[in-house]
């Protein structure tokens, strides 16, 4: 309303504020904003907190560039969020419906970002990346939810020669790519734990989750992967999460439509078998801000039951 006098008091889903691209003709999106939020060289850690960022397209920008703080920014990465030569805090937003040839919701180039509870949906790269591009970065990715993103390479995430991103209890589902149908790592590392990958597409086909080229070798551990075999690594599992309700079959990707993606409080093999030590500190609240370990043993995925 207005007339809070603590962060506490603000309920941002009930009261969104919307930062949109789609600033000229409303029927058509060919020139919306290049980026709906750029940061480059920034000297403090700006943050993001609470926002609906959407409808950037930088996909027809043919390469060209510009200079921001000094930093040239290509005009077709990131179309939602551009980061480069930054440290950023962007915390409980929804990334949606944003298109760029690279990183549709997201780029991160340089810098140790956090992005924490958010939600990528309906993102669209040509290239790669449909709802993240990292380059150079060891940026983390907590209690964050990615479905109905598409790119070529990487339907979610595409990580790029340098990048050593980390995944920490997120959710991907009903992202499709021909390779790589939530996350593509080319000669990249990282780490993904507590994660939950399931019903993701490549070439229509559900599997192939995490596809690695190059010299990429991810860390990947606690994780749901659906495949035939279990994708090697700690503590990791091939079975059905057993999600309340997902997005149908039927669906067409992208898409910014949202499902339910808490799992079956009865039987889901993602209950309690996560791994608590890979919690970072502080992290307290899954994406709903519900308490994060409940029965002593934190869940996969970005919800806690």
């Amino acid at each position: 309303m207005g007339n809070e006098t603590l962060l506490s008091q603000r309920d941002w889903e009930a009261n969104p504020t919307i930062m949109s691209g789609n600033i000229g003709s409303l029927v058509t999106d060919f020139d919306n904003s290049y980026h709906v939020v750029a940061i480059a060289n920034a000297i403090d850690t700006p943050t993001i907190d609470g926002f609906t960022i959407r409808d950037g397209r930088n996909d027809n920008t043919s390469s060209a560039s510009g200079s921001i703080n000094g930093v040239s920014v290509a005009f077709d990465y990131g179309a939602g969020i551009h980061i480069a030569q930054s440290t950023a805090l962007i915390a409980n937003c929804k990334i949606l419906n944003n298109k760029a040839d690279y990183g549709g919701g997201v780029s991160v180039n340089n810098g140790v970002s956090s992005l924490e509870g958010c939600q990528f949906r309906g993102n669209v790269a040509t290239s790669e990346g449909g709802a993240v591009y990292n380059a150079n970065t060891n940026s983390k990715f907590i209690n964050c939810l990615f479905t109905g993103n598409t790119g070529n390479f990487g339907g979610a995430v595409y990580n790029f020669t340098g990048a050593a991103a980390i995944f920490i209890n997120s959710t991907f589902s009903k992202n499709k790519a021909n390779t790589g149908a939530a996350i593509r790592n080319f000669s990249a590392s990282g780490i993904i734990k507590n994660s939950i990958f399931w019903d993701n597409l490549s070439a229509n086909l559900p599997g192939n989750s995490i596809a690695n080229g190059g010299i990429a070798n991810p860390e990947v551990s606690n994780c749901i992967v659906q495949g035939t075999t279990v994708y090697p690594g700690t503590g990791n599992s091939n079975a059905d999460p057993l999600f309340i309700a997902p997005l149908p079959a039927s669906t067409v990707v992208p898409s910014t439509a949202i499902g339910n993606y808490r799992v079956h409080p009865c039987g889901s093999p993602a209950l309690n078998a996560g791994s608590n030590i890979a919690l970072p500190a502080g992290v307290t609240t899954d994406i709903e801000g519900n308490a994060r370990i409940f029965n002593t043993t934190v869940d996969m995925g970005a919800y806690e039951v």
